[in-house]
């Protein structure tokens, strides 16, 4: 049953609703079974505060506080004890009650439940597995010298293909939150999630990052890679789930795609615009912020409309030495620029650049000559010494010196 605290303080009182039960339960419930959860949480809450002053409350009694049939309140207990958020323990038979109402109702700590469900289900499994992921999860506790820094992993690690990465891939290890706190430590991982938050522009659930983690001791990955795999993710298809991200990773590895430079390698090769983006992006100082919308869609009139190149593109970015703030628009004008002239080889750009240097005159540069200076009613009229030259000024200053 349930505890209600006396007096009329109770009405001051406050309590907490986990966030959890307001984001998963709470939109899908009926709202006569959130009346009954909530209300029944808050007489289990005055009761653990106030055990010696308090009354039990049937559920008899909710049904007359919300104003509702009592088949409503125990619909809602099985309702909620279905999504798993209650448990009713039954009580002994008693002629206050009807059998139908002879059970209390505990209230479930849904944050442990969130982690059971996440992470304890996913390290489940026959024993020998276990031993191995806690063994593997010890040799790795200190992640700066596991499989997570790269490449010094990769000297200690397997080839690809060998039977133990292949037993892995067959049967992956699942981190557990203990990884995740150990992951936390090192630099490059929490590098690693904030350019990932970055670029789906929200932060990391945990049960993300534990599977991100998953990918470090299944495919043998840098941490750069896993962010490329996000903005690759992003770029083709707009999606930023971490199981289709982990889909990309699991096709890269396939391909033998476990580097960064082995990436550029691939997409290079394929001609992939994603490759194409971040390229031009790399020889503009870009590296560091993926291209706008806009932004690609101005790239793509490169190739197009213009057909230029990357080549071409790469020899455009090299123009803006010429001013502070290289962009995109920028370039644009030069490509156009060349476009218009016809010009779609490295060759024919720079035939047009020494025709240009020198069709420009070679001597010094001719200054129009100055305007006179705007006069307004306050100036006077012409000074007396205005129809001298600089020589008859000096010879007139000389002569009255002589005088003297």
């Amino acid at each position: 049953m349930f505890l209600k605290k006396s007096g009329t303080i109770e009405e001051l009182a406050s309590i907490s609703i986990d966030n959890i039960f307001i984001t998963r339960y709470l939109p899908k419930a009926n709202g006569t079974y959130v009346k009954v959860y909530l209300l029944g949480y808050q007489k289990s809450l005055l009761s653990v505060t106030n055990p010696k002053e308090s009354e039990i409350i049937s559920h008899q009694s909710l049904a007359q506080i919300l104003e509702i049939p009592l088949s409503d309140v125990l619909d809602a207990w099985k309702y909620w004890e279905s999504q798993g958020v209650i448990r009713k323990n039954p009580l002994a038979p008693s002629p206050d009650y009807e059998e139908r109402e002879n059970f209390s109702v505990e209230f479930l700590d849904l944050k442990e439940k969130y982690l059971l469900e996440h992470f304890q289900g996913k390290n489940s499994g026959d024993g020998d597995k276990k031993e191995q992921n806690i063994k593997r999860s010890a040799a790795d506790k200190n992640l700066g010298e596991g499989p997570l820094e790269g490449n010094a992993a990769k000297e200690s690690s397997p080839d690809k293909g060998s039977p133990e990465e292949k037993e892995n891939y067959k049967n992956p290890y699942h981190c557990t939150p203990e990884d995740l706190i150990a992951a936390n430590k090192v630099p490059q991982i929490r590098t690693m999630f904030g350019e990932i938050n970055k670029i789906i522009h929200r932060s990391l659930y945990p049960n993300e990052k534990i599977e991100i983690l998953g990918w470090f001791y299944n495919f043998n990955i840098e941490a750069p890679l896993i962010v490329k795999a996000y903005r690759f993710a992003k770029d083709k298809k707009n999606i930023s789930g971490v199981h289709y991200v982990g889909g990309v990773v699991r096709n890269w590895y396939d391909l033998g795609i476990t580097t960064e430079e082995q990436l550029e390698v691939h997409l290079e090769s394929s001609n992939d615009r994603f490759f194409l983006y971040n390229r031009i992006f790399k020889a503009l100082g870009f590296s560091n912020r993926e291209p706008s919308e806009k932004e690609r869609e101005i790239m793509d009139l490169w190739f197009d409309q213009f057909h230029f190149s990357i080549e071409i593109i790469l020899r455009a970015c090299e123009e803006s030495i010429k001013i502070a703030n290289p962009n995109i628009s920028y370039i644009h004008g030069v490509l156009k620029n060349w476009d218009k002239h016809q010009l779609k080889t490295l060759e024919d750009v720079e035939k047009h650049r020494l025709a240009s240097k020198q069709s420009s005159p070679s001597g010094p540069s001719l200054k129009k000559p100055a305007r006179d200076k705007f006069k307004t009613k306050f100036h006077l009229s012409d000074s007396r010494t205005s129809k001298y030259n600089a020589e008859e000024l000096e010879a007139l200053i000389q002569k009255r010196q002589n005088k003297k």
